[in-house]
């Protein structure tokens, strides 16, 4: 079952004589490498580029994919991918939902997500048949539209027939949700870059570090927030304290890096 798109129109001149591919590669360029880490915080690298989209007055919308996952209680299916970095203990990349950049130019609409091709500007069909579901929601929204609100508990035992979304303001601005997204991802991509000696081997020692980073909640978890979990748990951390402190401070190095370049922007 293939379920119809939410659309949300509003005023904005459309854009003229745009070279989408030198803007696809400017924006690939502002949120280099965070993409390079596919594990997650998607919606905070479209959200950060999306705002250098508003700072230029150039319009667009965002294009939101929802696995049978999260629109069910009942349902487990995620959209899987192969991990490109083999850094996935399973081997597979599994997201509950994901969001991408969307131009339209008359009769043809470019989706900007450098997760699934760094290379240029694909369509909307190629974007959506490379989730590899057949059954999914997909919502086109305003790009002020940051992340959607969690299923109450009540819409948990429904079948979810729409998203509620909420601004980059209040809480999330405070405390530095994009920022935070963007430096894990870095933090991450630069870990599988010095490790690679060891993550391309199949040892113990390969596989928990696969633990650590193949995962981005236990990555948040530990880099982070500074916590523990039933996989990272404290005889771990203690195990790999000195690797562990070590990207705590490159993480809190690139959060003040894109703290600054939000600040830059000034939305």
């Amino acid at each position: 079952m293939i379920m119809s798109a939410t659309i949300y129109r509003y005023n904005r001149k459309p854009n003229l004589q745009i070279d989408y591919q030198l803007l696809f590669n400017e924006l690939r360029e502002a949120c280099f490498p965070t993409f390079k880490y596919k594990q997650g915080n998607c919606h905070n690298i479209i959200h950060y580029c999306s705002m250098i989209l508003t700072s230029r007055g150039i319009a667009h919308k965002k294009i939101w994919f929802f696995a049978p996952s999260r629109l069910s209680l009942d349902s487990k299916v995620c959209i899987s991918k192969p991990d490109p970095n083999h850094l996935a203990p399973s081997g597979s990349l599994r997201w509950g939902y994901h969001v991408a950049l969307l131009f339209e130019d008359g009769k043809n609409c470019h989706v900007f997500d450098w997760m699934i091709n760094e290379n240029e500007p694909i369509s909307i069909n190629d974007w959506v048949m490379s989730m590899g579901l057949s059954n999914y929601k997909i919502d086109i929204v305003d790009p002020s539209n940051y992340l959607f609100f969690s299923m109450s508990e009540y819409a948990k035992k429904q079948e979810r027939k729409g998203f509620e979304y909420f601004r980059y303001e209040g809480e999330c601005k405070e405390n530095h949700w994009i920022p935070k997204g963007l430096a894990l991802n870095e933090t991450a991509y630069e870990f599988f870059q010095n490790e690679s000696g060891i993550l391309e081997k199949d040892t113990l020692l390969s596989r928990d570090y696969r633990i650590l980073v193949g995962s981005v909640i236990n990555f948040e978890c530990v880099i982070r927030d500074y916590d523990f979990n039933k996989n990272v748990t404290l005889k771990f951390q203690a195990k790999y304290f000195e690797l562990i402190e070590k990207y705590r401070y490159v993480y809190l190095l690139k959060l003040n890096k894109w703290i600054s370049h939000l600040d830059y922007l000034n939305l």
